[in-house]
This record gives C-alpha cells, structure tokens and sequence, in this order.
C-alpha cells in the first residue's frame, strides 16, 4: 500500500553569525541591518528579540514577523549604548510555537564617550568691566576620551 504525505522542512536562518556595530558614541544610535530567510517549506511566524535593551530593532513592528517559504526580511537593528564599554548582546529569531525553529546572531558594539579636563590651573577671574561692556577671558578644554566633544556655553551666562 503506498503512503502519501507532504514532508514539511521548518528552517530559518540568518544571514550571518554576528552584526558588528563597532565604535558608537555613548547615546547617539548606530544603525546596521541583518537578514532572515524562510527557507523552508512552511509559513513561519517569528517572534524577534534581542538579550540587552541597548540594542533593539529600529521598527517596533519587525518584533513580530510572518514569512512565507523563500520569503526575507530585512531587519534594522540599533545600537544606542548607555556606557561607555564594550557590551555583546544576541538576536533572537524563533517560531511563537516551535522552539526548534529559529536562528541567533551575537550583537556586538564599543561604546565611546568624550572626557573633558579644563587646563586651567585656577579660577577664571575677569578685570574690572563697565556696565553694558564685554570682557574676554580664554578657557581651555581638552578632550581625552574616545568621542567628539562639544562644549557650549552660550546661556551659561546669560
């Protein structure tokens, strides 16, 4: 007697092991994008994570997506690091009902922050100054973080 059936292959996959995101500056987003493959024979639907909040996908609806078989998405993921360290985190793709079913990738980013010293020995002191008149004193400012330093002190004395 011969048997009929339909064999079903549940496989998804992403399209590399890791996204890099590299230097970022501490509190200023980096964005990198990722793939996933439905390459199985089943419609799949995915729940996608990741296991450290400062990374995260750019759009809030890729957290949960439907695939069709040979059907891709295109995911942008967001590094938006809190410290200045290195911090590695994973992306989670995996079927809402089958565990067996899904793929990881290792999300890793250096955050940087800028560190400023003033070069001043003392207290900035100003000459006697007529009212309504302007005195100039110099401040100097070095940066001996990893990052872009930007000083502003246009209301500070306002």
């Amino acid at each position: 007697m011969p048997v009929v059936g339909t064999v079903t292959d549940r496989h998804v996959d992403l399209r590399r092991p890791a996204v890099a995101f590299g230097n970022t500056t501490v509190g200023e987003p980096t964005t990198r994008a990722i793939v996933v493959d439905n390459l199985g024979t089943t419609t799949e639907e995915l729940a996608v994570t990741t296991t450290d909040t400062d990374f995260s996908l750019v759009d809030s609806g890729d957290e949960s997506l439907t695939l069709a078989p040979g059907e891709s998405e295109r995911l942008a993921l967001e590094a938006n690091l809190s410290v200045p360290e290195q911090l590695t985190a994973t992306l989670q793709v995996t079927n809402e009902s089958a565990t067996d079913v899904g793929d990881t990738a290792v999300l890793n980013a250096t955050g940087q922050a800028p560190q400023f010293s003033v070069v001043q020995s003392g207290p900035v002191t100003f000459s006697d100054t007529p009212i309504n008149s302007t005195s100039t004193e110099t401040i100097e400012f070095e940066n001996t973080g990893e990052a872009t330093l930007s000083v502003s002190l246009a209301d500070a004395f306002n």
